[in-house]
């Protein structure tokens, strides 16, 4: 079932960082994530309710400052995407869904800062790739036929088997697009500390896709 996922990122960047050299900057950063789901069929949309779900990436930032107006900065970081929903009144039968898939993820970010003193506010874009490491999920139903089991649950999935199903707690997901891809937008903050160091609050909106 081919859907468009809009990851739409709001994500709060701590940089207690050492300049390796006066250009580069790098340090850590953590965050929270909003993830809104677009899908392609609106007869889909009309037969399940698709909540936003919240999460969390992790990882670390490379800044390469050019000059006090452009920079780039890169990403390298585990982000977690959650999915949950249920069926409506439209539906046959009543099921729900919860998901969580994991992703390793890099983009390259192109800024324009603007600077007010010590404080520096900035825009930025770029693309975002990511791969799809694995993750887990649980479907439940009140029907059982042929089709639909009564509940599916899987810690762990696997990209290399030809038949998708669940078996001992494993989802194996023929054909796989695990190379994701993305445009990204938003524009941040970052203050010049006193005792050597940046701190950069960073909010960022990513389009992307997804056939998972």
């Amino acid at each position: 079932r081919t859907m468009i996922l809009r990851l739409s990122a709001i994500t709060f960047c701590v940089l207690c960082v050492l300049a390796a050299q006066a250009q580069f900057w790098f340090g850590p950063k953590g965050g929270a994530t909003r993830n809104d789901f677009i899908y392609q069929s609106e007869a889909y949309a009309d037969t399940f309710l698709v909540e936003p779900s919240y999460s969390f990436e992790v990882g670390g930032v490379l800044i390469y400052q050019a000059n006090d107006m452009f920079s780039v900065q890169t990403e390298l970081f585990y982000e977690r995407t959650k999915r949950s929903l249920e069926s409506t009144e439209l539906s046959d039968v009543a099921v729900t869904s919860n998901t969580a898939n994991s992703f390793l993820s890099v983009p390259a970010l192109f800024r324009v800062s603007f600077n007010r003193g010590p404080t520096h506010y900035y825009v930025s874009g770029g693309p975002k790739v990511r791969m799809w490491l694995g993750g887990s999920g649980r479907i439940s139903t009140d029907s059982n036929d042929e089709f639909v089991e009564g509940d599916n649950v899987w810690t762990r999935l696997v990209f290399n088997d030809k038949n998708s199903n669940t078996v001992n707690e494993i989802y194996a997901v023929p054909d796989a697009n695990r190379v994701q891809y993305a445009l990204v937008i938003g524009g941040g903050v970052y203050f010049d500390l006193y005792v050597g160091g940046r701190m950069l609050l960073d909010f960022k909106y990513a389009f992307g896709h997804s056939n998972m």
